[in-house]
């Protein structure tokens, strides 16, 4: 009876450590990876960083950026600074990419939504129009 026993949680040890491996497999290949890609080395301003970076992402990427142009824009998220970058495509062809950079890496909006990114008046000087003509 205890030679069953014995054998019963040897054959049960030996399962949960087969799960256990095929855990960490699946999480290494898979979701394991950190979001995001490494900022750009040597620099030390947080906007610069992000600007260099998601530049050289996106032509890494083979897209047609003409230039990219970044700012604080006061906002956060999960504690991490929000730093707006305006990506232009050329032939009017802008789009906003909000980014946090978090552990070294940069992450933008496109790779996680939940980054709020809506437009803001960051650096823009408004119109005044006088009232009489």
């Amino acid at each position: 009876m205890r030679r069953l026993r014995r054998k019963a949680w040897l054959a049960l040890l030996g399962a949960a450590l087969i799960a256990a491996g095929a855990v960490a497999v699946v999480f290494a290949t898979a979701g394991g990876s950190q979001p995001g890609v490494p900022l750009v080395a040597g620099i030390r301003d947080p906007v610069q960083a992000a600007d260099r970076t998601l530049s050289l992402e996106l032509r890494s990427e083979n897209l047609s950026v003409q230039d990219v142009a970044c700012v604080r824009n006061g906002r956060t998220y999960q504690g991490n600074a929000v730093i707006r970058c305006n990506v232009n495509f050329g032939d009017p062809h802008v789009v906003a990419y909000c980014s946090v950079i978090v552990a070294g890496r940069l992450i933008t909006s496109h790779q996680d939504p939940s980054i709020p990114c809506q437009p803001d008046l960051v650096d823009s000087k408004p119109l005044l129009y006088s009232s009489s003509p």
